[in-house]
């Protein structure tokens, strides 16, 4: 540039012409320079709690539910936040109602919703590790299970959720289960992992200038309370995360805790009860990028109600309905000698009957 200046101030006007425009074609033709932005929003929307019914205690149905996500999400992309719709747990159990069908009604409103990651609590691995593996699979949901279905040698390899929401924004996602509760679930011949080592793993595989999101379950449920005291230990621990997520705290907190340069954040979520309505949780995350990777300063959370759904959902629709029969007939004791006799055949009557709605439609 240097020598092009020299030339230009050296020639005449004529030449001093075509040399500024020789100058602008190659500026022209440098690589764009410009720095990425140093903010970014999220928002996690996110359920948990659903305990395997069909419809909450104000009589609106997994439907509604989905909707209800749906719409969340949306008005969050409308705010310019990028967002992720996740579940965390205590999802397709207690309840008999979602036992009959293994679940299915339960996690069709989760692939209706947009939900991509779910991070079973202990109570929903009595379903068994396997199925509800399986059935993930079936409705497009990454598990974040807590348990080791494959016995191996070494350090067991944790279900990582690696996802990149934004360009040059990776979020890590981890799942743990207080061993104390998850004792308590007959696992077969799964395993619960250690939560501390579990953690580790997290730091070692998630990438350098990444967010690592850890949600925690200490609580089994039926009675049970959680102690929150992996919680508090995963936020005290030694390299904690960027975010400690407890659906189960027992009370709706947000708290950060300063470690060296940054913060770690915890939000906390109050159990609901049986009857109680479901509720959709929106935590919404300001980042920054700092010279060792994004950060989290600040979190806000925000409870939504569900409310009945609008528009129609056929598909899911017919599950709930071929779950409530399956309930009905349980309930309803001496079955017609046609009817099915075991709960393999119920849940084969079931499948069928919404095959036959979907070929309805």
């Amino acid at each position: 540039m240097a020598v092009l200046t020299s030339l230009i101030h050296g020639s005449g006007p004529r030449d001093r012409g075509r040399f500024l425009c020789l100058a602008l074609v190659l500026l022209a033709a440098l690589p764009a320079t410009a720095e990425p932005p140093e903010t970014e929003r999220l928002a996690l929307v996110m359920t948990s709690g659903i305990s395997g019914r069909l419809e909450d205690g104000d009589g609106v149905s997994l439907a509604g539910l989905a909707a209800t996500v749906r719409e969340v999400a949306d008005r969050a992309r409308e705010r310019d936040r990028t967002v992720i719709v996740l579940d965390a747990g205590r999802t397709v159990a207690p309840s008999i109602e979602s036992r009959l069908d293994g679940g299915r009604a339960v996690l069709a409103a989760l692939e209706a919703a947009g939900c991509r990651i779910f991070a079973p609590a202990a109570l929903d691995l009595s379903l068994g590790p396997e199925a509800l593996a399986v059935q993930s699979r079936v409705f497009g949901l990454q598990l974040l299970t807590p348990v080791v279905l494959e016995a191996g040698d070494g350090d067991p390899d944790p279900d990582l959720a690696l996802l990149e929401p934004v360009p040059g924004v990776p979020v890590a996602l981890l799942n743990v289960v207080d061993q104390r509760f998850a004792a308590r679930v007959d696992l077969g011949e799964a395993a619960a992992v250690d939560p501390s080592s579990r953690i580790a793993l997290l730091g070692e595989r998630a990438p350098d200038n990444g967010l690592r999101v850890v949600l925690v379950h200490d609580d089994v449920g039926a009675g049970l309370e959680a102690s929150g005291r992996l919680s508090w230990d995963t936020v005290r621990g030694e390299n904690p995360p960027d975010l400690v997520i407890d659906p189960f705290l027992g009370q709706e907190i947000l708290v950060r805790r300063r470690d060296r340069e940054r913060y770690v954040h915890l939000v906390g979520r109050q159990a609901p009860s049986p009857g109680d309505p479901w509720r959709v949780a929106e935590i919404r995350l300001d980042l920054r990028r700092e010279p060792w990777g994004w950060t989290i300063v600040r979190t806000d959370g925000v409870e939504h109600e569900v409310r009945p759904a609008v528009e129609p959902m056929p598909l899911l629709e017919a599950r709930i309905q071929a779950a409530r029969r399956l309930v009905r007939q349980v309930y309803a004791g001496a079955l017609d000698p046609s009817s099915p006799a075991t709960l393999e055949e119920l849940q084969d009557a079931a499948l069928e009957g919404v095959r036959q709605v979907a070929l309805a439609e």
